[in-house]
This record gives structure tokens, C-alpha cells and sequence, in this order.
């Protein structure tokens, strides 16, 4: 799951990573989505940068953004943002397209963002929504604005969604939830249930990224051994457990984002020593790539992977070890890049859009 809460606040002289562009995608078929430091007003505001040029979109110092896509023809942006009723603030969704408009998706409860994607011309909204103070959020998504509830393992169970995306018609999502031994649980949704995901020998794990190739379903996350206390890499292909990527190096090891296009397999990945140290990488095949750098990393983390059968993309963030505040960056086929204007203090997706 994008985790919105924490990211963009006090980022105010963050800097993003310079570097010699690579002119694989046209730049006109790159949008890139995130927020600037609008200095003049001394607010945050939402950004996207096409065909090279930053446009950043007024009154949104609230917003925060989640995803970009062209929906029936139209740019189309994603954003959550704090919105004030008659009964109080609450976390909803809005949708801005490029003609200027922007539509409510929810007032009537707080909401919390997971991912949000367009397909066959339609745009889909996953999250959570919490209807009251004593009971955990529901998961729900929305189509084209029309809700629709999730199943929950229990009601009172704390569950967690990451990504989504259609299975034929149907929406499959994947996340987590907490069980009674407090062990994060992967779990998938689909045919209006959910499920468990096998785990093996181990007694936890995640479920970060999903995607499907030719009717097969990926799953990409990590699986917990209770006994050393590691975390290992787990891919789940139609549902069961195929493998498992060790490191006894790394005390975690973990994926972040799959994709696949006409069976080709690109995943990110990150890995934390005993030290402490962080690496970030993706594997395509298994051919790995390590994102370059300049600096002294401390921490590296990707957020975003686009995969299109021909080029890799990557959005990240990462901190130097004198503890400077993050970093943020993209990649293509490997290599940083950077964006023109004002610079962003958080960059969070992506869209080829040839």
C-alpha cells in the first residue's frame, strides 16, 4: 500500500537527484505525478510533469495524489485531500481531469488511500473507509464513483490493501491483515471473497503488488520466518507459493512491486542488513539491476514500477547516510532522471502512455 500519511510533511527543502537524462521513452508519452513546495503561498500543491513541462494544479495544498492515467481521453488525476462538511473534516477522493474539472468520489466518511487505476476505460479507486471510531476501516474500491464493499476476513480484524487491478471483469486486490498473534497475514481478494495465501513453513508475511499476464496471476511480497526472524522474497502464481528468494546477509528481503507483460517478469525489490543498510534494486528475468547512485545511501526505498513490455520504470526515495532528509527520484531502464521547474518534494506515479 502507498503509504500517503507521513510523506509529504515537513519535506520542504527536500532535493531531487540530478542526473544525465536517458532518452529511451519519448518524453512526450512520460507523465510523471507528485507534489511541489509552492514557496511564494508557502503550501504544498499537486504536479505533473508532460512532454517535459511542469504544470502544477492550484488549490490542491491539501491533496494528496495517488495515480495518473488517461481515462476516456482525458488526463485524469487522483487525489486524496482533507475536505471540510457541515458535520466536520473528513478524507475523501477526488478525481481531476484536465479540462479543469474536479468530481467528489466520497464525503459521507473518512476514507484512506490504497491505489487507484484505470482499465478498459474505467477508473477504479481502492481504500479503506471508516464508518465510525470503534470499529476498524472496511475495505471498499469504487468504480467510476458507484462503491462497492469488500469482504473482511473479520469485521474486527485491522486489514490493509496495496494494489489492485482486473481480472477479466472482475477486481482482484491484494493486501494483509493482522490475525489474534498479531502476525501480518497476505491475503487476496476476488470473486467478492477473500483469502488467506498459502505461507508454507512460515507464520507471516505480506502481499504488496499484484499483476496479471495471459490469465496468470502474480503476486509479489514477503513471507516471515518466526524462528531467525527474517523476512524473505515470495512470489504467489495463481494463488500458490512458488518461490522464495533467501539472502542470509539481509535480515529482510522483501518485494515491492511486480510486473509482467507476455511472460517476462520484472519485480522491485528492497533488502536490509543487519546494519541496517539498505539496497534497491528490480530484477528483470534474472537479469538484477541495482539503481545507480552518487551519494552515500542509507536508506533507498522504490515506490512505483511501470512495466510495458519494453521499458522499466521506477519511483523512489532515499536518504544519505549524514541522515539528510529523503531524496526522491525516478529511473528509466535503470538509469535516475530528473524533472524540470519547481523541484518536487515527493514524486509518487508514473504513466507511459505511447
Amino acid at each position: 500500500m502507498k503509504k500517503y500519511s507521513s510523506y509529504f510533511l515537513g519535506f520542504l527543502g527536500l532535493i531531487l537527484l540530478s542526473c544525465t537524462p536517458d532518452d529511451t521513452v519519448p518524453t512526450d508519452s512520460l507523465y510523471v505525478l507528485g507534489i511541489v513546495y509552492d514557496e511564494e503561498n508557502q503550501t504544498n500543491q499537486v504536479a505533473y510533469w508532460s512532454n517535459g513541462v511542469q504544470t502544477i494544479i492550484p488549490n490542491t495544498d491539501r491533496a494528496i495524489p495517488i495515480s495518473i492515467d488517461i481515462v476516456q481521453g482525458q488526463l485524469t488525476i487522483v487525489w486524496h485531500k482533507t475536505i471540510q462538511q457541515d458535520n466536520g473534516y473528513f478524507g475523501a477522493f477526488q478525481v481531476w481531469t484536465e479540462d479543469g474539472t474536479i468530481s467528489d468520489i466520497n464525503t459521507e466518511f473518512t476514507t484512506y488511500p490504497s491505489d487507484a487505476f484505470e482499465a478498459n476505460d474505467d477508473l477504479y479507486i481502492v481504500g479503506l473507509e471508516l464508518i465510525n471510531d470503534h470499529s476498524p476501516a472496511k475495505p471498499v474500491y469504487w468504480k467510476n464513483g458507484v462503491k462497492s464493499e469488500l469482504a473482511t476476513i473479520k469485521a474486527e480484524y485491522v486489514h490493509e490493501l496495496s494494489e489492485a487491478t482486473l481480472h477479466g471483469d472482475e477486481l482482484i486486490a491484494v493486501g494483509s491483515y493482522q490475525n489474534t498473534e498479531m502476525f501480518i497475514i497476505p491475503v487476496v481478494w476476488e470473486d467478492n471473497t477473500v483469502r488467506e495465501l498459502p505461507l508454507g513453513d512460515f507464520e507471516g508475511g505480506s502481499a504488496t503488488s499484484i499483476s496479471i499476464d495471459n490469465g496468470i496471476t502474480y503476486i509479489g511480497g514477503s513471507v516471515y520466518d518466526r524462528e531467525t526472524e527474517k523476512e524473505y522474497m515470495a512470489i504467489w502464481i495463481d494463488g500458490e507459493l512458488e518461490t522464495i528468494v533467501k539472502d542470509d546477509a539481509y535480515r529482510r528481503i522483501g518485494i515491492s512491486k511486480i510486473r509482467v507483460v507476455n511472460n517476462e517478469r520484472v519485480f522491485t525489490g528492497w533488502k536490509i542488513n543487519s546494519n541496517g543498510d539498505y539496497e534497491a534494486f528490480y530484477y528483470k528475468g534474472s537479469d538484477k539491476v541495482v539503481l545507480e547512485n552518487d551519494l552515500a545511501i542509507q536508506y533507498y526505498r522504490i515506490d512505483e514500477l511501470v512495466f510495458d513490455g519494453q521499458d522499466i520504470i521506477t519511483l523512489g526515495q532515499y536518504t544519505t547516510v549524514n541522515h539528510d532528509l529523503p531524496f526522491y527520484s525516478y529511473s528509466i531502464n535503470g538509469v535516475n532522471r530528473s524533472l524540470s521547474g519547481t523541484r518536487p518534494i515527493w514524486i509518487n506515479d508514473v504513466l507511459i502512455a505511447r
